[in-house]
């Protein structure tokens, strides 16, 4: 089941206090160096930290701030205040408090006096699923330098990244950083479009994301040939129901006109600005520079830059009240062909019944099994469509049936 998550949190600042609240952390140790294992999934880091002593699973996300899961706070008995206001991935806004973590470790490295937003991650039924406690933004990684190893699966810590070697194909991204320490990037798209401000965000799921409003001039999203309908991601205040469209420019190009990937393909969207996340960051080992404002990417060795992949059955499930509804089709894709529809409510996976409860269980089956069977009610009829996963992005020759 494919849901692009992106927790990317923009924050609305109104005085110099909370600004400073981003810049006042910082590493115990004077000098370090670690190399800490990880879990990958769907491309998103996981780390195992300790926060005031407890072990947690923290999602690890550039393009935030550091956050922390409202029941952990309350079973740490943690001093809150009034924040202001957040924004999340899909622009949508909500008042938010923060804390002040006295100790976040990981392995042995000890960040203290962090601050940390308070969001409710559990009531979100994806985050939930993926058990997370918290997320390391931008506010802690800014105090150290940053490895990214998804070959090896670990990511290793140091005080500077004067000790890292780089291969001989390395790429230097330069960065700027706003006010929570995230990097902003400046790439060119194709032959001409040159786009700044771009979010290095190891919190999204998906590739490059674009605002429509940017590339409007060279692309019409009537005439897409592949795009979804229904629910276009997760963001932090839950699922944004809009339609996202895919464009395929010859080529992605840092702002020195060094050569990132061929055939990259965009996701276009209304909301959410532009975003460089990890469908295209799994393809690098990268290393975070925020003491020179520079990203490190060197090209995995797997032979040529490869096109990316979208391995998907066309659809994705999401709870609705008591049920699993169909919340988001693809076109052209198999799921569209074997006749689903947004809101079907799906009462089997495999002949083993589902209600919204069975969310994360659907989702470990979405994942784990090829061909995959559902069974579908659609008023008093009962519907079995069977499908089977295929790549989406060599799909766009099937012409879609339907536009949204």
């Amino acid at each position: 089941m494919h849901k692009v998550i992106g927790v990317l949190l923009l924050l609305l600042l109104f005085s110099c206090g909370k600004q400073r609240l981003w810049v006042k952390g910082k590493v115990q140790q004077k000098t370090f160096a670690r190399e800490i294992p990880i879990q990958i999934k769907n491309g998103l880091i996981f780390v195992e930290v300790a926060v005031n002593g407890r072990p947690c699973n923290f999602l690890m996300d550039t393009g935030a701030p550091t956050l922390i899961d409202a029941q952990l706070v309350e079973e740490l008995g943690l001093k809150t205040k009034a924040f202001g206001t957040a924004v999340d991935s899909y622009d949508r806004r909500n008042r938010i408090d923060y804390t002040v973590l006295e100790t976040i470790t990981i392995d042995s490295i000890n960040f203290i006096r962090q601050g940390a937003l308070i969001s409710d991650l559990r009531s979100v039924p994806v985050f939930d699923c993926l058990d997370i406690d918290g997320l390391l933004g931008a506010n802690l990684m800014r105090n150290a330098c940053w490895q990214m190893d998804y070959k090896n699966e670990v990511i290793r810590i140091q005080e500077d990244c004067e000790g890292f070697i780089y291969s001989a194909d390395w790429i230097v991204m330069p960065f700027r950083v706003n006010n929570q320490g995230t990097p902003k990037l400046s790439v060119t798209l194709g032959d001409s479009l040159r786009l700044s401000d771009v979010t290095l965000d190891f919190g999204s799921s998906s590739g490059l994301s674009l605002d429509l409003e940017a590339v409007e001039e060279m692309f019409d999203p009537a005439g897409a040939d592949l795009f979804t309908a229904g629910a276009a991601g997760v963001g932090l205040y839950g699922v944004e129901l809009d339609s996202i469209w895919f464009m395929s420019p010859k080529a992605l190009f840092t702002s020195r006109e060094d050569l990132i990937l061929h055939g990259v393909r965009a996701r276009i969207r209304r909301k959410g600005g532009h975003l460089f996340g990890t469908q295209i960051l799994r393809e690098f080992r990268s290393t975070i520079d925020w003491q020179n404002n520079e990203l490190v990417l060197e090209p995995v060795p797997m032979g040529e830059k490869r096109s990316p992949v979208w391995k998907n059955f066309g659809c994705a499930l999401q709870p609705n009240g008591e049920v699993l509804e169909v919340a988001q089709l693809v076109y052209p894709s198999l799921a569209v062909e074997s006749g689903l529809v947004l809101g079907d409510t799906v009462v089997a996976i495999n002949s083993l019944p589902v209600d919204a409860t069975d969310f994360c269980e659907a989702r470990a089956l979405f994942g784990a099994t090829d061909p995959i069977e559902l069974t579908i009610q659609r008023q008093e009829n009962h519907l079995r469509v069977n499908l089977r996963q295929q790549d989406l992005f060599d799909a766009p020759q099937n012409k879609a049936t339907k536009k949204p």
